[in-house]
């Protein structure tokens, strides 16, 4: 067998697909043209506009089976995007799509003007892939639309979700995510499931739209057949009733609402560190006179920036230059919840007095630094009665660009360009900490936009014997001034709850702060953008979770199936064999 370039087309691969297309009623004809009297260029672009139109701030979650039907009716057509070049229209509709949606990227930092379109550029690489992966198992390889599209669409986001340590926000089935009946089957295979199904019921339109006869009445029954199962599936799934009689746990979850600002002085952010103190405070005095049974107070991410150090065994271990400072913030986190919520100069009686009757334990986000090895972290920790810190977990999973650059330990000079003078460093482990007998498991912010990453987290505390009952995720999106971020992150921790089958609780500066059960329902939300109390009364929730035991294996054989697909197709572009 010899390898030689190939000049032109051959036949034996079309009549291939011609034999394949009769005997198979849910491919494509291969010598129609589907979309004809249509410029595929329209169709590209209509299709992103009308997906992007499906995710927040618009929320039309239809028009997600309407963006994918345009797609998929070009990816059916033997005669669009014929040469290469054709594939740059899929790209520029790509990047128009993202760049619409990651314009929160713009508002914290001056930074983010650059980093606008570097993000919406790399991720513009990802629908062009589906395009020529799909297209490459239809009319190149003859598997049916059907299949191809579901098992293509899938494992683009499973690399979206891998590639540079993952990007979860605006996954497809986030466009349904207030709507709990249609998103119950991303307990089977995560998000990725549901992912699955949508795609599919909008290849079965496309087949039906472009077939005839029997091919069509095949094609729209097998999507309204698929339609009804999932929708079954869902009924069943909500219809769960907790069976524990013990009383639920009420939790005061506590939202502020104070934008992150860069340009602050020293003495101006000092100003702004007290007024957030007050704020949540009061909130918390609120909260305290309105539910006084609560067995615990949630604040979010970065609520209490200077936390105490990591305990050490001597203090003169520290560096000189960090001693009294990293005692002084110690020594100010534990007297700051001892006196109730609040250092002494911003206290009046009523509120030292309403605080300190029945202290109750609080989870907040603060600032963790390791004096041995000179290390920071952001992290969650957490008082009990007595005022101790009792509880600590490091974030696992950090921001790139937001915590850290990479490779920055080697050219420091780069955190000139950041808001941030250092990279932080990641945790190693999850952690639980147990409320009357219901097990906490917490997680910060963007941690909840990666759904492997809590899904291993909560296999690995499973096997060591300890499965949370419920997740806590502290977030501080006071980064994106209300934007669209809010509900694409919100969107990410509902799917967290159906997929594990685990309550949630969302702690989040200037909102979504959030109770979700283990169905994905939206028991309680904050607003946008304002200072709120919450309160959740949480059960636990004692359903199984296939997706715990699969994980991504399934996802993972799409992807390996989708790969080589590609690999194959990209080869035989350039070879025949003689």
């Amino acid at each position: 067998m010899q390898l030689v370039p190939k000049q032109e087309p051959g036949n034996q691969s079309s009549k291939f697909i011609h034999h394949f297309a009769k005997r198979n009623i849910l491919s494509s004809d291969p010598n129609q043209s589907v979309t004809q009297g249509t410029s595929p260029m329209f169709s590209t672009i209509a299709g992103g506009i009308l997906l992007w139109s499906a995710f927040p701030p618009l929320g039309l979650w239809p028009l997600a089976f309407a963006g994918l039907f345009f797609w998929l009716r070009l990816v059916a057509d033997p005669k669009a995007f014929a040469r290469p070049k054709s594939f740059r229209v899929v790209w520029l509709s790509s990047f128009l799509f993202w760049m619409a949606t990651n314009y929160f990227v713009t508002l914290p930092h001056w930074a983010g003007f650059f980093g606008w379109p570097a993000l919406s550029g790399f991720l513009s690489i990802y629908f062009p892939f589906f395009f020529a992966s799909c297209r490459a198992m239809v009319h190149r390889f003859g598997v049916p639309i059907l299949v191809a599209a579901p098992i293509c669409w899938v494992a683009m986001e499973w690399l979206r979700a891998h590639v540079l340590t993952g990007y979860g926000l605006a996954m497809l089935p986030h466009t349904m995510y207030r709507y709990p009946l249609l998103i119950q089957t991303a307990d089977i295979m995560g998000g990725y499931g549901t992912s699955f199904l949508m795609v599919f019921i909008a290849a079965a339109a496309a087949s039906a739209w472009q077939s005839t006869g029997k091919r069509r009445i095949v094609s729209a029954s097998v999507g309204l057949a698929t339609i009804g199962l999932a929708l079954s599936y869902g009924a069943w799934r909500l219809s769960y009733v907790s069976p524990s009689t013990e009383p639920p746990i009420p939790v005061a979850l506590i939202q502020g609402s104070r934008d992150v600002r860069f340009e602050l002085s020293t003495e101006q952010a000092e100003r702004e560190l007290l007024t957030q103190f007050r704020e949540y405070r009061d909130l918390t005095v609120q909260a305290r006179q309105r539910w006084p049974d609560s067995k615990l107070i949630v604040w979010p991410e970065s609520a209490f920036p200077q936390s105490d150090a990591i305990p050490q065994p001597d203090e003169h271990q520290l560096p000189a230059d960090k001693r009294s400072s990293i005692f002084d913030m110690r020594q100010s986190a534990q007297y700051y919840w001892k006196i109730g919520i609040g250092v002494a100069p911003m206290l009046d009686d009523t509120a030292n007095q309403t605080l300190l009757t029945g202290t109750i334990p609080l989870l907040t986000g603060g600032h963790g630094y390791d004096a041995v090895r000179d290390d920071e972290f952001n992290s969650a920790f957490m008082f009990d009665r007595a005022g101790e810190d009792c509880f600590r977990y490091l974030k696992m999973h950090l921001v790139m660009f937001g915590e850290y650059v990479p490779l920055g330990e080697f050219f420091p000079s780069v955190y000139r360009l950041m808001p941030f003078s250092r990279g932080l460093s990641s945790g190693t482990e999850p952690k639980v900490f147990a409320i009357d007998g219901l097990r906490f498991s917490p997680n910060i912010c963007f941690e909840s936009t990666v759904g492997h990453l809590i899904r291993r987290q909560v296999q690995q505390l499973k096997s060591a014997g300890n499965e949370p009952d419920v997740l806590v995720n502290l977030s501080n999106d006071g980064w994106f001034y209300g934007s669209n971020c809010l509900d694409l992150h919100l969107a990410c921790n509902v799917f967290r709850a159906v997929e594990l089958r685990k309550p949630t609780l969302v702690a989040a500066n200037t909102g979504f702060s959030a109770h979700i059960d283990g169905s994905g329902r939206l028991l309680q939300i904050g607003p946008r953008r304002q200072p709120a109390i919450l309160r959740a009364d949480v059960h636990p929730d004692l359903r199984t979770s296939p997706y715990i035991r699969l994980g991504d294996w399934p996802a993972i054989g799409m992807t390996v199936v989708t790969m080589l697909a590609f690999l194959a197709s990209q080869r035989s572009r350039f070879f025949v064999r003689t």
